[in-house]
This record gives C-alpha cells, sequence and structure tokens, in this order.
C-alpha cells in the first residue's frame, strides 16, 4: 500500500502539489503505486534556511527541513540519486537513466 505522509505544510496548496507529485514519480520512476512509505516533514531547527535531511531506501523513507522550500529541494535532490535529470523545464524533458540501483539507501544532511 502506497502512504504518503506529510506534516508541518499549512498551505493545502503546497501540500497537494508535494503529494501529486511523490505520486507521479513513483509510478513513473519507480513503476510502483504500491509498497512505499515516504514522510517528508518540516520542523523548526536552527540548521541553515532550507537545508534538508534525506533518510531513504528504495522508494520508502523521509525527507525533513525547516521550510516548504527545503522539502522540495530534498525532494528533487533524492530524484537526481534517482537518476532522473531535469534537462529543461517540463516533464517532457525529464531523463531517466538506465542502470540505477532504485532500492539502494541513501542518507544526506544539507
Amino acid at each position: 500500500m502506497q502512504m504518503i505522509k506529510i506534516e508541518g505544510v499549512s498551505c493545502a496548496e503546497q501540500k497537494q502539489f508535494l503529494e501529486r507529485e511523490i505520486k507521479d514519480y513513483l509510478i513513473r520512476r519507480f513503476h510502483e503505486d504500491g509498497d512505499s512509505k515516504i514522510e517528508l516533514r518540516i520542523e523548526t531547527n536552527e540548521k541553515a534556511l532550507d537545508s534538508y535531511s534525506i533518510q531513504m531506501e528504495g522508494p520508502s523513507g523521509s525527507i525533513t527541513s525547516n521550510t516548504f522550500v527545503g522539502l522540495l529541494n530534498g525532494w528533487y535532490r533524492y530524484l537526481e540519486e534517482m537518476g532522473v535529470r531535469f534537462v529543461r523545464p517540463g516533464k517532457d524533458r525529464e531523463v531517466f537513466l538506465e542502470n540505477v540501483d532504485l532500492n539502494k539507501k541513501m542518507e544526506v544532511e544539507l
């Protein structure tokens, strides 16, 4: 079962945008609409503005930040590690690299 949990995002439009993006990439990159558990969370902390922490293993795990922009940056950084290349604006101009271990463990603090 696909579980997406978003905490700390108070704006409904931003939360809906994140949910749509996550669902879209889970299907397009991971061919997954089943067993993934992703949590995105905004937490107040003393780190630099828009910093983020990624704790993912394959299509499951968490990304935390102190801002919405940081969450987006963390999500797109994760996708880049999973072989997505944003060549130009628009979903039709994205490139998905082959031979990428989609189940690898990723831990990043920025």
